[in-house]
């Protein structure tokens, strides 16, 4: 058949027939005009079609089909609308400026070196599977799937999709697997605010931004995943539910700011990964609550020193926020300074047990120029010390008798802070040996 501008074919039906004359193939010539061009296609029957191509015309709109599985071959095609397709096996191949499929009942749509610049599935809530492999596009935008979505789902080395920027509305989706992706911005979003569970895996791919909101997630992993450009990129996972945030051969680090406003996250998994604990944007108390978080999170973890990191990065957040309510937070901010002072918000026991002599001596030394005490030699400096650094000692340790220092006010005063010391420094050391026990 060969047209110049306009073909329409509504209510034909196509089917297989008989053996020898097997209806199979869909061959649209390149006779069209291409600025006027456009076909048509409605209420077909095209069971027995496996492949239509050769598209040369601007626009093919194909509406209300049905059939089992089709290959649309397209041909530097400026639009291509699906629409009320009702098919077992979709794929698109070949060249077109704007896709898009909307409202069609398709098991299985796959897209393979397709190259495209707008390609929007929406208001498919029947398609169970969308699979892509050595696709191009500068914007991927897919809603109202039902069940998987799958970023070069063939995972061949030699396969990478190139998208500048992908979308996916997660409602009734359960998986997304995004695999060998060189993108600029990935985005997934809850319009509805249901709350789905939704299981998301990214690997060995390329991103500035990833933004994630309202997110509901079984295990989200991120594997094997660097940064394009550490100037513009950015994490936002936000009003968020993750029951395992995994991380493989991943860091983190690399995304120059982070925002993370999350609900839960009951278990942390890191391999040969890491999240730091800097750059995370928002206010004090905000940053708190998310360091919170990964410290609660990692504690399953053997590596204590990761949840001891998290516990120091989330109390630094605190004492940031209490210096900033210092008048209405005083005893926040005085008990954070001290933590921080002996142990290092409880994470260090060497350092606890240094600050707490180095502090006691000096005030043992003090104490003994006030009071000009005779001190013949080391030796005897060192065995009064001895006894002034243990917290039981009695008041009287420094009397001769010729001199009562007992009741000297400069020994009750030096001697009660003295002891003061020692209690929080043996508190700050036992709290420090925590990460060993937990």
């Amino acid at each position: 058949m060969n047209t110049a501008e306009r073909s329409i074919f509504v209510n034909t039906y196509f089917q297989k027939g008989e053996s020898g004359d097997e209806l199979n193939r869909i061959h649209i010539t390149k006779k069209f005009d291409r600025e006027k061009g456009i076909i048509k296609f409605g209420n077909y029957n095209i069971s027995g079609v496996s492949k239509i191509d050769e598209f040369g015309l601007a626009n093919v709109f194909l509406d209300d089909l049905q059939g089992d599985s089709t290959i649309i071959n397209l041909n530097n095609l400026e639009e291509l609308e699906i629409n009320n397709f009702r098919f077992q096996s979709l794929t698109l191949t070949g060249k077109c400026k704007k896709i898009t499929v909307k409202d069609s009942n398709i098991s299985q749509l796959y897209t393979a070196d397709l190259d495209t610049i707008n390609f929007e599935i929406k208001n498919n809530k029947s398609i169970q599977q969308f699979n892509t492999t050595s696709t191009n596009s500068r914007n991927l935008k897919i809603s109202g799937m039902a069940d998987i979505v799958s970023i070069n789902h063939n995972n061949l080395p030699s396969t990478i999709n190139k998208v500048d920027n992908i979308t996916v509305d997660f409602d009734l989706i359960k998986t997304i697997n995004i695999s060998q992706t060189r993108c600029k911005t990935i985005s997934l979003i809850n319009n509805l605010n249901t709350q789905n569970l939704v299981n998301f895996k990214l690997s060995n791919s390329s991103s500035n931004r990833i933004l994630i909101n309202n997110l509901a997630s079984k295990n989200f992993i991120i594997q094997d995943f660097t940064i394009n450009q550490k100037k513009s990129s950015k994490l936002q996972i936000t009003e968020s539910t993750i029951e395992c945030l995994i991380l493989k051969n991943t860091f983190l680090g690399d995304f120059k700011k982070f925002n993370f406003n999350l609900s839960t996250i009951s278990k942390l998994d890191l391999s040969n990964s890491s999240i730091p604990t800097s750059k995370i944007c928002g206010s004090p108390f905000q940053i708190y609550e998310n360091y919170i978080q990964f410290y609660t999170a990692s504690l399953n973890i053997n590596d204590k020193n990761v949840s001891s990191d998290y516990y120091k990065a989330a109390k630094w957040a605190l004492l940031r926020y209490s210096l900033k309510n210092l008048k209405s937070r005083f005893d926040s901010f005085g008990s954070l300074l001290v933590s921080w002072g002996f142990s290092n918000f409880g994470t260090s026991w060497v350092q606890s047990v240094l600050v707490t002599s180095i502090l006691s001596a000096i005030i043992f030394a003090i104490m003994i120029a006030l009071i000009q005490y005779p001190v013949n030699d080391f030796s005897s400096a060192l065995s009064l010390f001895i006894q002034f650094f243990d917290p039981l000692h009695k008041i009287d340790f420094l009397d001769t008798p010729n001199e009562k220092y007992s009741e000297y006010g400069w020994v009750i005063l030096l001697n009660f802070l003295n002891k003061v010391l020692l209690a929080i420094g043996i508190y700050e050391t036992i709290r420090a040996f925590r990460k060993f026990v937990k």
